[in-house]
C-alpha cells in the first residue's frame, strides 16, 4: 500500500488516452524523420482497412481517419508549406481516435446501457424520458431531435425529461462518451415503437397497409408507391434507407436526404390527427427502447480485453501551426486545422463546438497547465496560478466534420466530445519540432522547457551529436555553471563530451 497526501484522481475528457496519443504521434513522427519519410505520409501507410477485426479483437465498422488526413492536410497547404515556413515557425500533424462509450458495462450487469420511455399525448406534444444527464455536452437536444426525426414530427412537439429517477428509467451514466450512441440508439427505439402504433392506426383510416405509411414534415401520408416507413425494426434502425427524408432541416444530410420519387399521396392526416387517431385505437400511445452493444463488440478473451472495445470509433486528425521565439522559449498556437469522423452529424453545430472546445482544452494542456505539487503540497490551487487559457490566447480554430455513417449508430453517429482532444498536445508539439528543431517529451510546452530543448541542441550541434537531446528526459543531463553534464550510473556525473555520445538518448532534436 501506498499512502499519498496528494488528492485521488478522477477522470478527464480524453480520459486515459491523452497522454498515450502524445507519445505515440511524437514517435510516429520521429520515425517519419528516421526514415525521410511525410509525416502525413507514414501515418497515410499505416490506416487500418475498414470494416475490420483489430489484433486486439476491437471491431470497427467505419472509418474517417483516412478523409480526415486528406481533409486537414488539404485545408492546411500541408504538402506547400511544411518545412517552407519563416525560422520559428511550423507545422505539426497528429491523430487519434475515441470510443463511443464502452462496450462493457461498468456495473457489472446484463441490464441495458439505456433505456428510454416516450410518450405521446392527444394533442400530438411528445415526451422522452430518458436517464441520461444533460452536463452541457447537448444530450437533451439530441434525443429531441432523434425522436422528432423519427417520428416525422417538429422539433417543437418534444419535451425531454432526463435524469429523475422518480419518473426516468435507467441510464448508466454521461461519460466516456457514450450518451448520443447509447442513449440515442435507444431513443430511436422507443420512437419505432410508438411510430408502429401510430402507422397502423392511420392506415386503418386511409385504408391502406401500416408499411405504406409516411411520416414525413408533422404530416402522415399513404405513399401511392408503397413505403416501408412505419415498420422500422431495431435491426434497421441505423440504416439509412429506413428513414425516408427530412424533419425541417433537423437532423438528416446527405444520403439519408433521399427521397422517394411517390407519384403523391392519396390520403394523408396531420400528425395530430393520426396521434388522436392512435390512441382511440391503442389507448395510451407508449414505447420503451433499450440498448446494449451486441456482444460482437465487447472485444476478446485475452487477458485486459474487456477495457477499450466499444460499439463504435471516433477518428481525428489535425495539422496545427505554431510560432515559437527563441529568444523567450514562448510558443505561439496561430491556428489548428481540426478534422473529426462523428458518423453523422446529428447537430452538426455542437458538433463544430465540441471540436473547437476539445482543441482549446488540448492546446491549455500543452501550453500552460500543469498541477505544480511541493513536498505533496499543491503549489498553484487557483485559476489565477493554473493558467487555464482565456479565449484571448486561444488560436483560430477550423472544424472540419467527416462523415462515415458507423452502421450501429442512431443514424449513423458516433461520439464527438472526446476524440479530438487527443491530437491538439502532440501537433503542437510536432509543430515546435518543425519550427526549431526540439523535441518535447513532457508537457505543459513552457518558456524554461523550451529554452532548455534549444540549449541542448546548441550543445549537442557543437558536440556533433547526431543522436540529438530530449530536454525533458529526467535524470539525463542537467545544466550548471554554463555547461551541460550527463548523469552516470552512480553518484557522479560526467560533463558532456564527445566521448560520452553514446549515453546521448536517442530521438531527440537534430
Amino acid at each position: 500500500r501506498v499512502l499519498t497526501n496528494k488528492p485521488a484522481c478522477g477522470a478527464m475528457r480524453g480520459h486515459g488516452t491523452v497522454n498515450v496519443r502524445f507519445a505515440f504521434e511524437s514517435q510516429l513522427d520521429e520515425l517519419a524523420s528516421a526514415i525521410g519519410m511525410d509525416p502525413a505520409e507514414i501515418r497515410r501507410r499505416n490506416l487500418l482497412q475498414s470494416p475490420c477485426i483489430t489484433v486486439n479483437g476491437l471491431r470497427v465498422q467505419s472509418y474517417g481517419l483516412p478523409e480526415c488526413i486528406e481533409k486537414t492536410v488539404e485545408r492546411s497547404g500541408w504538402k506547400e508549406r511544411k518545412g517552407k515556413l519563416a525560422k520559428g515557425r511550423g507545422l505539426g500533424i497528429a491523430c487519434s481516435h475515441y470510443v463511443s462509450g464502452a462496450a462493457n458495462s461498468i456495473i457489472r450487469s446484463d441490464m441495458p446501457h439505456s433505456t428510454v420511455n416516450i410518450k405521446i399525448d392527444r394533442d400530438g406534444g411528445v415526451v422522452v424520458y430518458t436517464g441520461a444527464s444533460e452536463i452541457g455536452q447537448g444530450s437533451d437536444t439530441m434525443t429531441a431531435q432523434v425522436a422528432a426525426e423519427t417520428l416525422g414530427c417538429s422539433l417543437s412537439r418534444v419535451r425531454v425529461v432526463a435524469a429523475d429517477t422518480d419518473l426516468t428509467p435507467i441510464d448508466i451514466g454521461s461519460y466516456s462518451s457514450r450518451v448520443t450512441f447509447m442513449a440515442g440508439n435507444a431513443t430511436l427505439r422507443a420512437a419505432n415503437e410508438v411510430k408502429k402504433l401510430i402507422a397502423a392506426a392511420a392506415a386503418k383510416k386511409m385504408s391502406c397497409d401500416p408499411h405504406d405509411v409516411v411520416f414525413r414534415g408533422d404530416l402522415v401520408t399513404r405513399s401511392a408507391r408503397g413505403g416501408r416507413d412505419a415498420a422500422v425494426g431495431p435491426a434497421e434502425q441505423s440504416s439509412a434507407a429506413s428513414v425516408s427524408g427530412r424533419v425541417e432541416g433537423q437532423i438528416l444530410r446527405g444520403s439519408l436526404q433521399q427521397k422517394r420519387k411517390e407519384e403523391g399521396p392519396k390520403h394523408s392526416m396531420t400528425f395530430e390527427e393520426a396521434v388522436v387517431a392512435a390512441i382511440d385505437f391503442h389507448g395510451a400511445l407508449t414505447g420503451t427502447g433499450s440498448y446494449a452493444p451486441p456482444a460482437e463488440a465487447r472485444g476478446g478473451k485475452h487477458k485486459g480485453a474487456g477495457v477499450g472495445p466499444s460499439p463504435a470509433y471516433s477518428y481525428s486528425a489535425q495539422v496545427a501551426e505554431v510560432s515559437v521565439d527563441e529568444e523567450t522559449g514562448e510558443v505561439t498556437v496561430h491556428k489548428v486545422w481540426a478534422a473529426h469522423d462523428c458518423g453523422r452529424a446529428l447537430n452538426p453545430v455542437s458538433v463544430e463546438g465540441q471540436i473547437i472546445g476539445s482543441v482549446w482544452m488540448g492546446m491549455g494542456q500543452a501550453l500552460t497547465e500543469e498541477m505544480v505539487w511541493k513536498d505533496g503540497m499543491l503549489m498553484n490551487p487557483g485559476l489565477l496560478e493554473y493558467r487555464s487559457p482565456s479565449s484571448v490566447e486561444s488560436p483560430e480554430v477550423e472544424p472540419i466534420i467527416v462523415e462515415s455513417l458507423d452502421p450501429e449508430g442512431p443514424f449513423g453517429a458516433k461520439e464527438c466530445s472526446e476524440g479530438s482532444l487527443a491530437a491538439t498536445i502532440p501537433a503542437i508539439a510536432n509543430a515546435i519540432y518543425d519550427a526549431v528543431g526540439v523535441r518535447l517529451h513532457e508537457s505543459p510546452f513552457t518558456p524554461e522547457r523550451v529554452l532548455a530543448g534549444l540549449r541542448a541542441k546548441k550543445h549537442a550541434k557543437a558536440l556533433n551529436l547526431t543522436e540529438g537531446i530530449d530536454p525533458t528526459a529526467p535524470n539525463r543531463f542537467r545544466e550548471h555553471g554554463g555547461a551541460l553534464w550527463f548523469k552516470g550510473k552512480g553518484p557522479e556525473r560526467h560533463p558532456l563530451d564527445p566521448s560520452r555520445r553514446a549515453e546521448a538518448p536517442a530521438g531527440g532534436t537534430d
